[in-house]
């Protein structure tokens, strides 16, 4: 999904260390990189689809 290149094509994006804080400020829980990864491009404005299985620790 994102890399290096990503964040220096559009650096008002936060990085993704910047979203795991604040997902950890806001809502006391640390997101899993897919969480993270999901956030990040909804902040690109790409559409997104994520499905995962019940269990496996989607829930912030």
């Amino acid at each position: 999904m994102s890399t290096q290149t990503d964040m220096a094509v559009n650096p008002s994006c936060p990085s993704f260390d910047e979203i795991r804080a604040k997902t950890l400020e806001d809502l006391g829980r640390r997101p899993c990189l897919w969480q993270v990864r999901v956030c990040d491009a909804i902040l690109r404005g790409q559409d997104v689809i994520s499905l995962a299985a019940t269990g496996s620790g989607t829930r912030l």
